[in-house]
């Protein structure tokens, strides 16, 4: 993005501020989305949401998809809904990673014997789901792997769209529902099975993070304990 036209091959700075995941020809083809650091705007527009908000409809996809057809070759098609994806929700998807990390201090390393981490069968989740992961469980320095990447990856598994028809929100120690959504027909009969199911899980779950968090806290106190002494 420039105020000015540049020529052809030309070569200058500029800020990233999102990016477009385009399918060309069944091949991801990633479009990064950026401003030259020269532009009179560059200041004000830090993520893709800027560009809406400061400079309305100037961002399509539809160039996106369509220039290819004059050379009669077929449109292009989108992954990640055809979104324009920017950083800001990563970033606070992040965020909320490291928040769980300093409150609750037993996520100290991720093993997979005793975490699973579960998503709704759609980019956005699965990607909300990583980036929340990122912060929460940091790369020890142990795990690097060989090519020197400071990330080792931690599975993400999902439900089938076709199974994933109710999501509940339920208070454990109450037992109170306070969000429910449903993207199908669910039987009147069937539905009070369900409730009990998730309201017990919800609470399994809600017993199981106290456990830990008692035996985190009483070897905590043993170990403050035998340093006083």
């Amino acid at each position: 993005m420039s105020d000015s036209v540049l020529e052809s091959g030309q070569v200058c700075s500029v800020k990233v501020l999102g990016v477009l995941c385009l399918l060309d020809q069944g091949e991801t083809d990633w479009k990064v989305i950026g401003i030259c650091t020269d532009d009179p705007l560059a200041s004000q527009l830090n993520d893709i949401d800027d560009v809406e908000t400061l400079m309305p409809g100037f961002l399509s996809v539809n160039w996106f998809r369509d220039y290819k057809k004059p050379d009669n070759k077929p449109a292009n098609k989108f992954g990640l809904n055809g979104e324009f994806r920017g950083y800001r929700g990563v970033e606070m998807q992040y965020n909320l990673g490291q928040y769980l990390r300093s409150r609750y201090s037993f996520f100290e390393r991720y093993f997979k014997k005793d975490i699973e981490i579960l998503s709704s069968d759609s980019d956005r989740a699965i990607s909300s789901a990583m980036a929340t992961l990122e912060g929460l469980f940091p790369t020890p320095k142990t795990d690097i792997m060989d090519f020197k990447t400071p990330w080792s990856p931690i599975p993400v598994r999902t439900i089938p769209s076709s199974l994933d028809y109710m999501t509940l929100a339920i208070l454990p120690k109450s037992g109170q529902l306070v969000q429910m959504s449903v993207s199908g027909r669910i039987h009147q009969q069937e539905l009070s099975s369900i409730m009990d199911a998730a309201t017990s899980g919800c609470q399994q779950i809600y017993m199981q993070m106290q456990g830990l968090l008692r035996d985190h806290l009483s070897a905590l106190s043993l170990s403050m304990y035998h340093r006083l002494l």
